[in-house]
């Protein structure tokens, strides 16, 4: 019975790294504010959670996930959360809205606020790539 057991043991461990090799990709970057301040404990995830990571005291973050993964949650408190696509891309780099109550705001005037502060994204984007925090998306292998 325990060479039975061997056996099995061997093959699953030879044929696991095949059935994984092709499969994944690792996804990276850092998370900043919308001040340009790295982001610690961001919370990445899938929609499933099955696959998730934190950010370090930088901002920065590798996760490993399928190949077919299409969209990642970002996460933190103070922040807005995001949903964001994966594409192939497999730097991710990331800038977080504050999630800024006021006393007395409606939702409706919350949301006005929020599109016109998420339109100025692709100008913070833009400064920190020119500040040297981003580098280039790159695809995955």
């Amino acid at each position: 019975m325990s060479k039975l057991r061997l056996i099995i043991t061997v093959l699953v461990l030879f044929f696991s790294p095949i059935d994984l090799f092709g499969q994944t990709k690792t996804v990276s970057g850092q998370v900043l504010n919308e001040h340009l301040e790295p982001l610690s404990k961001v919370f990445i995830h899938t929609l499933d959670m099955q696959f998730k990571t934190t950010s370090d005291e930088n901002g920065n973050y590798s996760i490993t996930l399928p190949k077919d993964t299409k969209v990642l949650k970002i996460q933190c408190i103070g922040q807005e959360s995001e949903t964001i696509k994966v594409l192939n891309h497999c730097i991710l780099n990331i800038i977080l809205l504050d999630d800024i109550i006021a006393e007395f705001e409606t939702k409706e005037e919350h949301l006005k606020d929020y599109i016109k502060r998420n339109k100025e994204i692709g100008k913070k984007y833009k400064r920190a790539i020119e500040k040297g925090l981003f580098g280039e998306n790159k695809p995955c292998n």
